[in-house]
């Protein structure tokens, strides 16, 4: 299980203690340019997974527009139709700016991913 999935769990039991929390950030190795994967601007390391959604994967990585380590979203393009709906969602990422939306740097992609 993902860290974000652990720490939104439904059940206010299954969330962790924030101590917990610590200890688990405490435990991840940091990021090792050697094994990062590139895709454009973007660089992410699987080793540090977070989470996994309807629509793909979060890791840790690192983006050119940023100073700081980012949170790195893989889609998989299964089809011509979630194209155009990640292409939808991304122009409406970049024009957002608020305090409780994560920001938009970058998208890069591949043959099977966004």
């Amino acid at each position: 299980m993902g860290l974000i999935r652990w720490m939104t769990q439904k059940g206010p039991k299954k969330r962790p203690e924030l101590s917990e929390v610590i200890g688990h950030l405490k435990s991840v190795q940091p990021m090792k340019t050697e094994n990062l994967e590139t895709v454009g601007t973007i660089q992410f390391s699987r080793a540090h997974f977070l989470a996994k959604g309807g629509y793909g994967s979060v890791y840790l990585g690192r983006c050119e527009r940023s100073t700081s380590d980012v949170v790195i979203k893989r889609i998989e393009l299964l089809d011509e139709n979630r194209k155009k709906v990640i292409d939808r969602e991304l122009t409406a990422l970049q024009n957002l700016s608020h305090s409780n939306i994560v920001k938009f740097f970058d998208s890069a992609s591949t043959l099977d991913y966004m």
